[in-house]
């Protein structure tokens, strides 16, 4: 709730879980959090405090400059 409070927009990556779980050493780790009851809760609180959420998608979005915009290869 802090961090939607604390921000006027609020932009996160809409991973699908299913790719990441394909990881053997994430797996577990990724298995037992919840990252769709995460999700949801953070667009319910935004809603309520009048917060921009933003979920973007996955592709691309290390290699964007978060300044100016231009794709870096990595």
């Amino acid at each position: 709730m802090a961090l939607v409070q604390s921000n006027d927009l609020v932009v996160y990556e809409a991973l699908k879980v299913r790719n990441l779980v394909k990881n053997r050493k994430l797996s577990k780790s990724i298995s037992d959090a919840s990252w769709y009851q995460f999700t949801e809760w953070f667009e319910f609180f935004a809603k309520i405090y009048r917060i921009v959420c933003v979920a973007v998608p996955p592709h691309f979005t290390t290699q964007d400059c978060s300044v100016c915009g231009t794709r870096v290869q990595k």
